[in-house]
């Protein structure tokens, strides 16, 4: 896989970030960009994703990524909540992941991310949509 930039004046693109494998999604972040892959693996063959999906965040597009998190379960997508600092990672079968630290102006090499759990992630919808309240 590879992210590419467009010039949305020409339609021109070029490759931005190379040697991915099975990228899906990509945030800019400030001067960072977040990557997702469905997998860590080398194929998405039979016998169907059993590596883990990852969050990769690259300091510059030509530099080596750092692992943000690797222990998704099928990733569809992401988004970043810029007020909180936190990053949402949707799973297919409706799972929302919050990593937290993922702030552009952490350190990479200091910075820590964490993952709520999936169960914490689902009995807190379940409140919140228990209290009637909405996005």
């Amino acid at each position: 896989s590879v992210v590419e930039q467009i010039d949305p004046l020409t339609g021109s693109h070029s490759p931005l970030i190379t040697g991915l494998r099975t990228a899906i999604d990509v945030l800019p972040l400030g001067g960072d960009h977040l990557v997702l892959q469905h997998t860590s693996g080398t194929t998405i063959l039979p016998p169907f994703i059993t590596a883990p999906g990852l969050v990769l965040r690259f300091d510059t597009p030509a530099g080596p990524p750092t692992v943000v998190t690797n222990c998704l379960t099928r990733p569809t997508s992401m988004t970043y909540d810029n007020k909180t600092g936190l990053l949402y990672v949707t799973e297919l079968g409706g799972d929302v992941v919050e990593v937290a630290g993922a702030s552009p102006a952490s350190n990479a090499s200091s910075n820590f991310w964490s993952l709520k759990s999936k169960s914490f992630l689902r009995s807190t919808l379940r409140m919140l949509q228990n209290s009637g309240a909405r996005n």
